[in-house]
């Protein structure tokens, strides 16, 4: 492989120019093959490919969003319809989990309540019970 040796002369800084043969005798050439592996022509290629889709779907992208103009508004409208149904749905659902949640408490507050007066009642008891003796 060349590289561009810096070459100091008394006076001058050039750059070698690459070897007309390689190590072997053989001439130095650019190879087809290298070209090939260094990617270039399929860049060149895909390149050309992309022009030519670009101008051949260019006039097609009007009629096509002509044509998919009902199908966008028919999915918009099923959306739509779901979202609505979703916010139903979960207004019910929050409704009957707040009724839950009221249940919960209020059978709580009465399990407290019958616990205070059992505990008051054992209490009188008991204070009942040291005064007689």
């Amino acid at each position: 492989m060349w590289s561009p040796n810096k070459i100091l002369n008394k006076r001058k800084v050039f750059y070698q120019k690459p070897p007309l043969y390689n190590f072997r005798g053989e001439l130095n050439m650019a190879k087809l093959d290298d070209f090939v592996k260094s990617g270039t022509p399929l860049g060149i290629v895909i390149g050309i490919g992309a022009t030519v889709v670009a101008a051949t779907f260019i006039p097609i992208l009007p009629a096509l969003a002509r044509a998919a103009r009902p199908t966008v508004r028919a999915v918009i409208k099923s959306g739509i319809v779901f979202t609505a149904r979703a916010q139903e749905l979960i207004a019910e659902t929050n409704e009957q989990l707040e009724d839950i949640f009221a249940e919960a408490r209020d059978e709580l507050i009465k399990e407290s309540e019958i616990e205070l007066a059992e505990e008051s009642a054992e209490r009188h008891g008991q204070s009942a019970h040291k005064e007689d003796v």
